[in-house]
Order: structure tokens, then C-alpha cells, then sequence
């Protein structure tokens, strides 16, 4: 079995970028490091932000199991994430952020090369999408792509203190 993480998080840029990657960042991205990455959850949401999360399941049967989190001000445009995820599935190529049901219009998207971290802040997010996830987690969902069949989702949802 193989575990690896993510956890999908919206944060401040300092936050971010005090620590030093462990793999190579993705352009736009800021560093991160998996230990850190959960710190920047709970400091951007003591600071006004607003935490969501997302637990992840297979679509069909299987057992790979996974979470996202985030935590969103909305004065910012950078959005932090770490995937976690468990179970006999391959590394994951792709996140797919989506409003409304299955299927529904993409409204933010992640690629992941073999050597791209699983983590990182990044500013390519535009502050409405920022905004309206933060104000309505319920609202989306999000699939988990090995190459390009999807093999975890969920739905987002507030994230209860203490956020961990």
C-alpha cells in the first residue's frame, strides 16, 4: 500500500513561503513542504480565513481513499494544497475542481508531473473563484485523476475547528 498526501488549502503568500520544497515547485507556485502545509490552514483561518475540506472516495469500488483541505481569505488570490491520499491507486496526473454535480463546468484545474509536488501555493487562481468557494464549499466538487481516468472524488464542505 502506498500513501502519499494531499490537502487542498487557500492561503497567504507569507505563510507559504517560509519553507523550502522538498521537489521541485510548479511555475507560479510557491514552496511548501508537506510538514508545513497543514500549519497554513490553521494560520490563515485564525486570521480571518475560512477552512473547507473535501474527503475523497473512489467512484467505483476500490481502496483508495484520500482528503483535501483549504482555507480561503479572500483578500488574497494564492491557493495552497497538499493531497493525501492511501490505498493501491498511482500517483495522481490531475485535480479537477468543478461546480455543481459530476461533470459540472471546470472552474479550477492542477496537473502534476512525475517530479511536481503534491503541494505547493500558487497565485494562477483568479479571486472570484477564491471567493465563491470559500463562501459556498458545498457548491463544488473535485476529481482526482491518474492519468485521465478519475480515481477519487468528493464534494467540499466547511472545515470545523480545530482544523486539524
Amino acid at each position: 500500500m502506498r500513501t502519499v498526501g494531499l490537502a487542498l488549502l487557500l492561503s497567504a503568500s507569507i505563510a507559504c513561503s517560509s519553507s523550502s520544497p522538498t521537489t521541485p515547485t510548479p511555475t507560479g507556485a510557491t514552496a511548501v513542504t508537506p510538514d508545513s502545509i497543514d500549519a497554513v490552514i490553521v494560520e490563515l483561518a485564525d486570521n480571518g480565513g475560512k477552512a473547507i475540506v473535501a474527503s475523497l472516495l473512489p467512484p467505483n469500488s476500490g481502496d483508495q481513499t484520500g482528503v483535501i483541505k483549504m482555507s480561503s481569505n479572500a483578500g488574497q488570490t494564492e491557493l495552497c494544497y497538499a493531497l493525501r491520499y492511501t490505498g493501491s491507486m498511482s500517483r495522481p496526473t490531475s485535480l479537477r475542481i468543478y461546480r455543481g454535480t459530476a461533470g459540472g463546468p471546470t472552474a479550477a484545474q492542477m496537473t502534476f508531473g512525475p517530479d511536481t509536488p503534491l503541494y505547493a501555493c500558487s497565485t494562477s487562481f483568479s479571486r472570484e473563484f477564491l471567493r465563491d468557494i470559500a463562501r459556498y464549499p458545498e457548491q463544488y466538487g473535485v476529481d482526482v485523476s491518474v492519468q485521465s481516468a478519475v480515481a477519487l472524488q468528493g464534494r467540499f464542505e466547511p472545515l470545523k475547528q480545530p482544523y486539524h
